[in-house]
Formats: C-alpha cells, structure tokens, sequence
C-alpha cells in the first residue's frame, strides 16, 4: 500500500458545520513538564487537561484494502488503542477517488481525550498499522524540566 499518513497533536478539534475541522493549539514536538512534587507517589504520572490527535490517511485507489489500527505507544513500549478505520470504509474512500478521477484516496481519523494521563516520559508516537505493517504518523516528546 503507498500510504502516506501524519498526525498532529493538538489542544483540541473541532468538526465544523461544512465538515471541515479546526485543529486548535498545536502543540510543538516537546512538552515540558515539571517534577512531581516532593512526597508524591513514584508512580504519579501528570496529565494533560485535554490531548487531541489529528490523523490524516492518503492511499492509491488501486491498493488493497486493509483496516487501520491506529494506536499510541509510550517511552515504556505501553500502547494504546485509538481507534479502528474498517476495510469497508477504505474501500469507499477508494470508490469515490476513483469516482472523481483522483489517484490517492483519503481518509481522517481524530480522537479527543480529557485529562490525558501521560503514562511514560520520552517519546509518544502515534502508530498506524495496515495489512500486517507498522507506520509512523507522528511523535511528541514529554520531557521533566525542574
């Protein structure tokens, strides 16, 4: 499959009227968060008042079809389930590009989390797998700054 994907990490998404959607504060690829506080259990972790992703999904009208899971995977190798786009839906998104005479199809998947619990410090990467592969669409970095 020639797919192309990306994620973007943001405060949060909002699906206009017309369908589009409004990404709000982006965030940048490292976020600094302070030490747990002097007493404070080892295993606390901080949260993020709101964690929003953004995923985007280009693929040939032409490949096969798969689904996507699309899951996060912390510094600690812990992952996370977002969500599944099934087969069918990709097949209709391949439909209608062929349909409209367009080569990539395209597909977008979001997810909106309140009081994201940041599970590992290090790298968070929001994956994709597609017919048995593993793609990377994007990484933010929680770093502790005293």
């Amino acid at each position: 499959m020639a797919l192309q994907l990306i994620a973007l990490f943001c405060e949060d998404i909002r699906e206009e009227v017309s369908g589009q959607h409004t990404l709000v504060g982006i965030l940048p690829d490292i976020i600094d968060l302070p030490p747990a506080p002097a007493g404070t259990n080892e295993n606390a972790r901080p949260r993020l008042p709101k964690l929003a992703v953004y995923f985007r999904f280009h693929f040939g009208v032409d490949d096969a079809a798969h689904p996507i899971n699309i899951k996060l995977r912390f510094a600690s190798g812990h992952e996370t389930s977002v969500g599944t786009i099934d087969k069918d839906l990709v097949q209709k998104a391949q439909q209608e590009a062929k349909e409209a005479k367009i080569p990539m199809a395209g597909l977008r998947f979001t997810a909106v989390y309140q009081s994201f619990r940041i599970e590992s410090f290090g790298v968070m990467s929001a994956l994709a797998e597609v017919g048995g592969e593993q793609y990377s669409a994007g990484v933010l970095n929680f770093r502790v700054v005293a």
